[in-house]
This record gives structure tokens, sequence and C-alpha cells, in this order.
């Protein structure tokens, strides 16, 4: 990870590692449920979410495909709507792609809170599914601190 604004390599603000296939999609693990939610894949979240954030390359745009910044996008979502309660801090995502999506799609956010932790506050560490027609595009784990100390 080469340093970024100045940031010393031992402590980078973001590690990406890519793999060429990231595995068959898992099982949810156990634990809280969230509510099932279903998003449309246009307007906040359509092909140009990527320019938005700052992306120049205009390939989601010109072919109608969602940019994979918007599924951690999503997952900041279910934060807000479903665990957090004030100022909050994502910490980590691991993302990991089974198929993509297209501008106009609808797919199903199921989440599970697989576990709590204080450290740093009160943490939450979610799992994570996007289901594009029952089948799994995305897959997450997403933790955040949910609760920052007093």
């Amino acid at each position: 990870v080469e340093a970024i604004d100045g940031a010393e390599q031992h402590n980078p603000r973001a590690a990406i590692e890519v793999q060429r296939d990231g595995g068959a999609p898992r099982d949810l693990r156990r634990g809280e449920s969230l509510p099932r939610r279903q998003v449309v894949l246009d307007d906040r979240y359509g092909p140009d979410y990527g320019a938005r954030a700052g992306d120049d390359l205009d390939l989601y745009e010109a072919h109608g495909v969602i940019h994979p910044a918007v599924w951690p996008a999503l997952a900041n979502q279910v934060f807000s709507r479903d665990l957090v309660r004030g100022p909050w801090i994502h910490t980590r995502s691991t993302v990991r792609h089974h198929g993509i999506a297209h501008r106009g799609d609808v797919v199903d956010v199921v989440g599970t809170v697989i576990d709590r932790f204080e450290r740093g506050g009160a943490r939450a560490v979610v799992d994570l599914r996007i289901e594009l027609e029952g089948h799994p595009i995305v897959t997450i784990e997403h933790e955040a601190i949910i609760e920052l100390p007093a």
C-alpha cells in the first residue's frame, strides 16, 4: 500500500487487495437479522455514482453498469437506518463481487449483525448480501463504531 496524502505505509487510510476470484457467495452467518430492504439502482445509486465519488472512468455510465462504490454505500445506509443513533465511524469492509447490476435493477439488501463489541466505542459487524432476482451479486462484511465513546 502506498502512502496516501503523506500517511506512512504502516498506517494506511485504505488497503485494497484485489483477487480474481472471491469464491462462491457464502451464506449469511447467524446473528441478529436486520430488515430486508429493496433498492432501485437508479438516481442516488445509479451508474453515475462513481463519477459523483470522483471516478473519471465513463465505463459505468456508458454501459449502464452499477459502480462498485455503490455497494459499501448501501451497507452504510443499512447502518444508518438500523444500527446507529448519532455520529458513527465506518471502520472496514470486505466486499466480494459475484455478479453485476444495471441501471434500474431492483436489488434486495439482506443483513445480519454477526458481532457486537466494545473497542473505541460500541461496534457492530454485519454480513450483507445484495441479491438480484434471488441471486447474490455482492457480499459484504461491514464494520463500524456505531456509538462513539462519551
